[in-house]
């Protein structure tokens, strides 16, 4: 019985010592771990400290590239005036480019199949407001006119601009191009009325001559036929005159007033490609048509109300698209006989007032401009009208003004470099210094901890090893612990408390050396009791 006890007994004392050697081996390798993160906190630091001047030069040197990049950008594009309005706009039938002009001199160029919110600002070399502008089928001629007199001509999509010797004082608030662009015809007011057939070089003067009532009314827009030689101008109280021979000479189809007072101002007018179809807009939704040779007048009814002032005609004739104010869009079903059928009208997206608009052909889209940068394009049957607004554009340069801007640029920033070099000298001396005393700092308190830490696991573990080795030799002294004694397995308790560590944490562990030697004095006397 006594042998059978103490077998179990001796089993039991050595699962103990195995897992207190378990402890004590877990703690060993959690020490070693330690250490090993303190080696690599300490390279790590190091190879930051020596580095700091490398990554933070980097660091500022990469977020100098981004911001001149900003500056960059922002010195290439142009911002438009908040107040700036769209004047006119064109586009060539076999040509993807959409011209556009405005306030401040600006004219525009945009490919017709974007969403027209780039654009390109071409220099006009004038801070004078464009009334209107005009293209040729190719997109390869362009003209431009504004007030005071203003006209310019380009005769390569853009690119440049020649300021034609027209000398005039007075407003041209239109243009109309012949398909080739060999024939223009500008309008404007007091009658103005004056041709080129050499591309917009040399102007001749056709100008409308007044009246015994008084000076002739001015005239607010023009169109020309495809084929042929239709002209067709419209302007002030009623005015309308039709040429067929490009202004050589003139008929007057002038609105005559009705019981209600004088007729409507004529804003706006559209000639099919034979010219055989013009439609008109104008005042207080004016609309009307007539064909052939004008005999024949009939209205399209737009039930009155808002200014009507730019319109467009498809080339067959029989489709027409009117704007005006209030963000107003009119589509008018043009009938040889029967009038005007089917007029439909909406107000797209902005209650700004619409200036001009053009036909591209290629799409069967309108593309309306405005006031306040409003730009619309929408298909003819009005479903799918899309309004942007265009804040700014990109500036368009010469060869020789991109490589003076270049040379302006490499000086001023060369300026620059030197400025900042001082600056950048010193940004780079305070976040290096800065960023090498944080390290250190960091790097102190994780040693400290970690310092700590290994020191713990491996007193631990030798207490572990201790404990183990004292209860083995305690358990093998059957004079001191006696097998069948009631008391052994009290003693070993004992005997664990005392050579256990006070506490767990980061400080230098106790254990407690007087109860531990009090317990073996009593022990090797044979004097276990319980307290």
């Amino acid at each position: 019985m006594n042998d059978t006890s103490g077998n179990a007994g001796s089993g039991e004392l050595e699962n103990l010592c195995k897992n207190l050697q378990d402890r004590a081996r877990n703690n060993r390798i959690n020490a070693r771990i330690y250490s090993a993160g303190v080696i690599g906190l300490f390279f790590g630091a190091c190879y930051i400290v020596v580095s700091a001047d490398m990554i933070v030069g980097k660091t500022l040197g990469i977020a100098s590239l981004v911001a001149a990049k900003e500056r960059e950008q922002l010195e290439e594009r142009l911002t438009l005036p908040q107040k700036f309005g769209f004047h006119g706009v064109a586009l060539g039938r076999r040509d993807d480019t959409v011209f556009a002009v405005g306030d401040d001199g600006y004219i525009l160029a945009a490919d017709s199949g974007s969403n027209l919110r780039e654009w390109e600002s071409l220099r006009s070399n004038t801070d004078d407001d464009f009334h209107g502008i005009a293209v040729s089928d190719g997109g390869a001629i362009v003209i431009a006119v504004g007030r005071r007199g203003l006209v310019r001509r380009s005769v390569d999509r853009g690119e440049t601009w020649t300021d034609p010797d027209v000398l005039m004082a007075r407003d041209v608030n239109g243009v109309a191009l012949s398909g080739n662009g060999r024939t223009a015809i500008l309008v404007g007011d007091d009658g103005l009325v004056r041709r080129s057939v050499d591309r917009g070089g040399t102007w001749t003067d056709l100008s409308i001559v007044g009246t015994e009532e008084g000076g002739p009314n001015n005239v607010n827009a023009i169109a020309l036929s495809r084929y042929g030689k239709t002209a067709v101008l419209v302007g002030d109280d009623g005015l309308v005159q039709r040429s067929v021979d490009w202004g050589e000479t003139w008929t007057d189809l002038s609105i005559v007033g009705t019981e209600e007072g004088m007729p409507k101002d004529v804003n706006a007018v559209a000639l099919s490609r034979n010219g055989k179809v013009a439609i008109l807009v104008g005042d207080d939704g004016f609309a009307g048509y007539f064909t052939d040779d004008g005999a024949t007048w009939k209205s399209c009814a737009t039930n009155g109300g808002d200014d009507l002032n730019g319109v467009v005609l498809n080339g067959d004739g029989k489709t027409a698209v009117a704007a005006g104010d209030d963000g107003l869009v009119l589509v008018f079903d043009v009938q040889e006989e029967g009038g005007c059928r089917g007029v439909r009208g909406r107000n797209v997206e902005t209650r700004h007032r619409l200036h001009a608009l053009v036909l591209d052909e290629a799409s069967n889209e309108v593309i309306v401009v405005g006031r306040k940068r409003t730009v619309v394009r929408s298909d003819v049957s009005l479903s799918g009208a899309k309004t942007v607004t265009v804040e700014q554009v990109r500036e368009r340069l010469t060869e020789e003004e991109r490589r003076a801007k270049e040379e302006r640029r490499a000086k001023e920033a060369e300026k620059a470099r030197a400025e900042a070099l001082t600056d950048f000298a010193w940004q780079l001396y305070l976040h290096s210094m800065a960023l090498r005393v944080g390290i250190i700092v960091i790097l102190m308190f994780w040693v400290g901890h970690l310092a700590g830490l290994i020191r713990y696991h491996l007193r631990l573990a030798t207490y572990y090893d201790a404990l183990g080795d004292a209860i083995v030799s305690i358990g093998k002294k059957e004079e001191l612990l006696p097998s069948g004694s009631p008391d052994r397995f009290s003693y070993l308790e004992r005997a664990i408390d005392a050579l256990s560590p006070d506490d767990v944490g980061f400080s230098n562990a106790t254990v407690k050396h007087k109860d531990l030697l009090a317990l073996f004095r009593r022990a090797a006397k044979g004097m276990v009791k319980d307290s």
